[in-house]
């Protein structure tokens, strides 16, 4: 069976996705003998270099921006996916061993759907232009940046050794967005809600199922500038 993780091209290019316990606790009210659910926070961190510099003698110590980044894990305002398909009576008896057969097709589109909230949270974020220039800038180096390729496949070419690059950075297609973008994925990630609900009805006399899955996912990008993206 494939796993969510070794199936997603995010995670391939270094992101991290995680399947998350809901972030909140519940308590008992004093008294009444009642349950509230309280959040408790969650997040995502990244941690760069602290910039140090050359003081005078005599001279004041200039501060720096604190080198820390976080994204907080709020399944409040995740947005909800879900798919949904039939199987039919003759499909039932045509395909063995169907319950694994749909779960593995499942994963695969969890893992494609964890694709798509994050590279959609990179678009969103409107990425410079790469260059390595830029990324030197970023304090970032080459072997951590990885490319995924869209379905315009600009920048993209197959060099003398047969893999995939992007400005000579190791890079892999992707169907979930239409742009290319260069970046060091592992300071990203999504996390998957760990209710990952699998309902399945039937809804016929004829023997039909309904098969429908639901999920909730978040992008966390501490840090949008770590990503660029290629236009031609």
């Amino acid at each position: 069976s494939v796993s969510l993780v070794d199936a997603s091209r995010i995670a391939q290019a270094g992101a991290t996705v995680v399947v998350m316990p809901d972030p909140s606790k519940a308590f008992a009210v004093d008294g009444v003998g009642e349950v509230t659910m309280t959040p408790r926070p969650a997040r995502f961190l990244t941690i760069e270099a602290a910039p140090f510099a050359v003081v005078e003698d005599g001279a004041d110590v200039g501060e720096s921006a604190l080198p820390l980044s976080r994204a907080a894990i709020d399944f409040s305002t995740a947005p909800q996916m879900a798919i949904r398909f039939r199987v039919s009576r003759r499909d039932q008896k045509d395909f063995q061993d169907q319950a694994d057969a749909i779960m593995t097709a499942i994963t695969l589109g969890l893992a494609r759907a964890a694709d798509a909230t994050l590279l959609a949270a990179i678009t969103a974020a409107i990425p410079a232009a790469f260059s390595l220039a830029a990324a030197a800038e970023k304090g970032l180096r080459f072997d951590e940046l990885r490319a995924l390729v869209g379905t315009a496949g600009a920048g993209a070419a197959v060099s003398q050794d047969g893999k995939l690059r992007v400005a000579g950075v190791a890079a892999e297609l992707t169907a979930d967005t239409a742009a290319t973008f260069v970046g060091a994925f592992s300071r990203s990630a999504v996390a998957v809600h760990e209710a990952i609900d699998v309902v399945a009805e039937r809804t016929s006399v004829a023997g039909d199922l309904v098969v429908t899955c639901w999920a909730n996912m978040q992008a966390l990008l501490p840090n949008a500038g770590m990503f660029f993206k290629v236009s031609a």
